[in-house]
């Protein structure tokens, strides 16, 4: 009983406190025995949407929030896993995308009250959250889980395609490309943003002057603008990848609907080089002015893609709440500092038809870019150990509970250590502390 309370307690702090999630109270995961199947969900969540009884305000941010708690269960859950029949997992991976499509139109509506807007946006991010759950174990045991994977091709349900785009998927002048990073400090421009951070990076399809060619122009942190040929990008193996088309008016700017987040202004003034040139990737997704083309998805990459984006929430989390800051002191020798700055530059240079670029940023800001990415890379060591211990992906839930752990254990060794106790060294807390 006592852990069963632990657990609930546990996780209503974490996700009080976890912009990835909704604020809300996660049964024990343990109980599972009154879990709908993902197909009754989606039904039943179709016909409230489609009924009147969703203008009731209140009443809709109340059903939308149900709908998201069972949904979250729901992610991970062994009954999910259950995929045995891949035509039947395919239908609601279908029916699941459909339904995000209509809510993503929805969620344009502007006469829709906020607190409901929020409780829908939140449906939308779970109802992906557990595509994503059914996409990894699909490939698990497809027998296409040998094939080579590239950004953008291949068949559903790993490229699902808007079916108003489909005789005009292929990327077009104008098109917006939203995509997730591999490392951890490439993705923290979006955390200026409060909202969703499923994807990390954006690039702008436009049109070479000389050539004629169709490159996508993307803003790296680190050297600024660079442009990519079309092939180049596709070639870059990322986890998730998101087209959107400009439908709306060209002057039309919905830059207002982003909302910073105000706790986090303060780490962001130690990188004064480092500039937001578009609004939040949220906003993007859900302006008036695009629609979604097609999505796609790496399923080889779906666990550590999850990790990554929960372990970065986690690190921001206690940087805006617990004034937990960067300290580059450990980790940044001039070794690791120099192998950092030339792995980067070398990556960026053979991925750009600029190979003369050179950083913009200053020494201190490389410092803590350099001991983000150790510090990420630190706690996934530790969670991705725990994770092999199971025989399936780690539920949300089993990774928020690992990290406030992880965390809670680490910081206990710390005191500890800096008070020249004889224990070892924290594995990361050194570098990231109060």
């Amino acid at each position: 009983m006592f852990f069963k309370f632990f657990y609930f307690f546990l996780s209503l702090f974490f996700l009080v406190n976890c912009s990835q999630f909704k604020t809300l109270t996660v049964r024990n995961p343990a109980n599972q025995t009154d879990q709908r199947e993902f197909n009754e969900i989606i039904t039943e969540l179709n016909n409230y949407s489609n009924s009147k009884k969703k203008n009731d305000n209140l009443k809709c941010r109340d059903n939308f929030n149900i709908f998201y708690k069972e949904l979250f269960q729901l992610a991970g859950n062994i009954k999910l896993n259950d995929t045995s029949d891949i035509s039947l997992a395919d239908q609601d991976i279908e029916r699941s995308f459909k339904t995000r499509l209509r809510f993503s139109e929805l969620i344009k509506n502007q006469g829709i009250n906020p607190d409901c807007l929020k409780s829908i946006k939140d449906v939308y991010y779970v109802l992906r959250l557990v595509e994503d759950y059914l996409i990894g174990e699909r490939m698990e045991k497809s027998i296409a889980s040998s094939i080579e994977l590239k950004s953008l091709t291949g068949s559903f349900p790993y490229l699902k395609i808007n079916p108003d785009f489909q005789k005009e998927q292929d990327l077009k002048l104008g098109d917006l490309v939203l995509f997730d990073q591999n490392d951890f400090s490439s993705a923290i421009n979006e955390r200026r943003f409060e909202g969703d951070f499923y994807y990390a990076q954006m690039g702008e399809i436009i049109k070479d002057e000389k050539t004629q060619d169709l490159r996508i122009k993307i803003h790296f942190l680190e050297t600024g603008i660079k442009f990519l040929s079309t092939e180049e990008f596709l070639d870059q193996n990322h986890g998730r990848v998101l087209v959107l088309r400009h439908v709306g008016d060209l002057k039309t700017t919905e830059g207002q609907m982003t909302k910073v987040n105000e706790g986090l202004i303060g780490f962001f003034k130690n990188f004064p080089n480092i500039s937001q040139t578009h609004p939040s990737l949220e906003t993007l997704q859900f302006s008036s002015q695009y629609k979604i083309v097609k999505e796609w998805i790496n399923p080889r990459k779906i666990i550590d893609s999850r990790l990554n984006q929960m372990i970065l929430t986690k690190i921001f989390n206690e940087i805006e709440k617990n004034a937990y800051m960067l300290d580059p002191r450990v980790v940044t020798s001039t070794a690791s500092r120099n192998h950092w700055t030339y792995k980067r530059q070398s990556y960026l240079d053979n991925k750009s038809n600029d190979p003369k670029a050179t950083f913009q940023l200053g020494q201190k800001e490389i410092d803590l870019l350099l001991t983000l990415d150790k510090l990420g890379e630190e706690v996934f060591k530790i969670i991705d150990k725990k994770s092999l211990e199971l025989d399936r992906p780690m539920t949300p839930f089993e990774i928020i509970v690992a990290l406030e752990n992880i965390f809670t254990e680490d910081i206990q060794v710390f005191k500890s250590y800096i008070q020249g106790q004889d224990v070892v060294k924290p594995a990361f807390h050194l570098m990231f502390h109060p």
